[in-house]
């Protein structure tokens, strides 16, 4: 029997940021977004990411905000697989897995161009080290490879072991600083027995390939540790090394690969805890030794675990009181600043100099017409402090609107506000009726942007109206026009 300690810890909350610590928006920003990710970039810029139900859409965005490259592909597939694995900027500079992994996956280069995707662990040198699925032995037998550059370094398959994996999904594969890679084989059972297990966590040397060990157990990887790897099994979050937990919390229904990112120049781990029936998202740091809880943030902020930066700042998405920002923690747990803006984050990336480019999109439930708009921020600078109200259309001369990148196409809506307002956003046709956009903006104060897909084949041509209302009351008519 496994024996692992459960550690027991008094634990911090975040400290709030100063309410006046808003960061400045950098000059020529905003730009249209992407409603996914977002990633450093080429040349000091940044990538972003959409990955709908049939496409993928990905962009590099220079330091000015121009675009560098943009990557458009369908996905091809009428009900796709999508896996765990989340799109990041991978150890040989390429942005990837993108697609659906258990279909049509790739990634692309850092120049924008397709190249072989991988969905487990990506090394320095372009060596894939992934899981498959074969059918043999009476079931689906499970592959661990290594591939580098189109040739089979080695393989390794689980004797006497079938997966009952539903789909096309391949088990996800982690690896740890200290040469083991990982993988979660799911449940199955063993074939020369007939005995059902609840799922198989294995070990292999990255260069050889070689089974260092076997647990057998509900495992899910999670992400790889200096030395170990963070496992969700059942109702635990455990750090396991050497066939041996060394520490274990009552997390692992609420954690997701994609939301767990190491920290290891800082010996820390964050989770980001999705919501349940009772309890909300929350982001959680701990002790990669000990597996001591350093903090958390506070049930009604929402949390939503982005990213952590090169200096080891966290950015998690909040929606206090339905009010969402960006804000950014020192590993210690103290709020540096926050950044409100008028609709969910989606995604955060620490450039250089410490800016930070964050995405913001349309809640989940919101407008199709609303769309993702991209700022890069300077915690270095304070924003300004209005004096007074104002709205502006830019432009307000649309034309179709089929690719929500390009500037000049649909149009974006600036707000400026002196305190935080719910808005209301409705549309008055040529005719003068109400149009069905209706679009609730909980607008901040300061200065702030929402992209509007505005523009044929979703608006008729002629005279259109953006009414902007609030408290049941219309306190700007702003008039464009759709050619």
């Amino acid at each position: 029997m496994l024996r692992f300690a459960v550690v027991a810890v008094a634990v911090a909350g975040v400290a709030a940021p100063s309410a006046q610590a808003v960061p400045a928006v950098v000059a020529g920003w905003p730009v249209p977004g992407l409603a996914g990710p977002v990633l450093p970039g080429p040349g000091g810029g940044v990538v972003i990411v959409d990955e709908g139900v049939e496409e993928v859409y990905v962009a590099a965005l220079r330091p000015d905000g121009r675009i560098l490259w943009r990557s458009r592909e369908d996905l091809g597939c009428g009900n796709c697989d999508f896996g765990p694995q989340p799109v990041r900027l991978q150890p040989d500079g390429t942005y990837g897995p993108l697609g659906a992994e258990g279909d049509s996956f790739w990634a692309v280069d850092r120049t924008g161009v397709r190249v072989t995707g991988c969905t487990g662990a990506v090394l320095a040198d372009g060596t894939c080290v992934s899981g498959g699925l074969r059918s043999g032995g009476g079931g689906l037998a499970v592959d661990v490879s290594a591939v580098r550059g189109g040739a089979v370094r080695w393989t390794f398959t689980e004797p006497d072991f079938a997966s009952v994996a539903e789909g096309d999904l391949a088990p996800p594969v982690v690896a740890d600083g200290a040469g083991t890679a990982y993988a979660a084989l799911g449940r199955g059972w063993v074939v020369s027995t007939a005995t059902e297990v609840a799922g198989r966590l294995i070990a292999l040397d990255i260069a050889t390939g070689a089974l260092r060990w076997r647990l057998d157990g509900p495992f899910r990887v999670l992400t790889g540790l200096p030395a170990g790897v963070l496992v969700a099994d059942g109702a635990r979050v455990s750090a396991v090394d050497g066939a041996v937990v060394r520490w274990s919390l009552p997390e692992g229904a609420r954690a997701r690969q994609g939301d767990t990112i190491a920290d290891p120049a800082r010996g820390r781990v964050y989770l980001g805890l999705a919501a349940d029936r009772v309890t909300p998202a929350e982001v959680v740091a701990l002790d990669i030794a000990s597996g001591a809880e350093l903090w958390r943030t506070a049930a009604p902020d929402r949390a939503r675990l982005l990213s952590v930066g090169p200096t080891g700042r966290v950015y998690v998405a909040t929606e206090r009181d339905g009010r969402p920002a960006l804000r950014a923690i020192d590993p210690s747990g103290r709020g540096r600043w926050s950044s409100p803006v008028p609709n969910p984050v989606t995604g955060a990336a620490e450039l250089a100099r410490g800016r930070v480019a964050l995405t913001v999109s349309r809640p989940p439930l919101g407008s199709f017409l609303v769309g993702a708009t991209t700022l890069l921020i300077d915690p270095a600078r304070s924003a300004p402090v209005p004096r007074r109200r104002s709205f502006a259309l830019t432009p307000d001369r649309v034309r179709a609107c089929p690719d929500p990148l390009v500037a000049g196409r649909c149009t974006t809506l600036r707000m400026t506000l002196t305190r935080p307002t719910g808005l209301r956003l409705r549309l008055r046709t040529p005719r003068g009726r109400l149009a069905d956009f209706d679009a609730r903006i909980p607008a901040p104060r300061g200065t702030s942007w929402v992209r509007l897909l505005f523009g044929r084949p979703a608006l008729a041509a002629g005279r259109h109206v953006l009414e902007v209302r609030a408290g049941g009351r219309v306190i700007s008519r702003l008039p464009f026009v759709v050619r």
